[in-house]
């Protein structure tokens, strides 16, 4: 919780030093990659947020929710590349496989989110287009 905590404060520092601990005292620990995931988002590192989101789904001990949760950082870290087509088919999958728990109402939120942006930008290029 404390690496939660220092991320949430935007204390990257701190945050990175739990969750590196957290690597050392429990290697199989889905929550350390978690952790770096969510670290490398927020400083914009969208290769290594893809690498740990990918660790996070891989984990041996993780169960289906924990491994959606790892389908949806995996499609911010796509967002966070523009790669928006990829994003939406790992929100999709993360839908599918976790219709009703965390990370697929996660995954819904986002994906409506982009939905919305996608129409917003299509809308606005067709007014441009009319008017110029």
């Amino acid at each position: 919780e404390a690496g939660w905590l220092a991320l949430s404060l935007g204390d990257l520092p701190r945050a990175q030093a739990i969750f590196d601990g957290l690597r050392i005292l429990s290697p199989e620990d889905p929550l350390s990659s978690m952790g770096q995931a969510e670290i490398a988002l927020a400083l914009g590192d969208a290769a290594t947020a893809k690498s740990a989101a990918r660790a996070v789904q891989r984990a041996e001990n993780a169960d289906l929710q924990t491994r959606c949760l790892g389908i949806v950082l995996e499609a911010r870290a796509e967002l966070c590349g523009h790669a928006f087509a990829r994003a939406k088919t790992q929100l999709e999958e993360a839908i599918r496989l976790d219709a009703q728990g965390a990370a697929g109402r996660s995954a819904r939120v986002l994906l409506d989110e982009l939905n919305l942006a996608e129409t917003q930008t299509q809308t606005s290029s067709k007014a441009e287009r009319s008017t110029g």
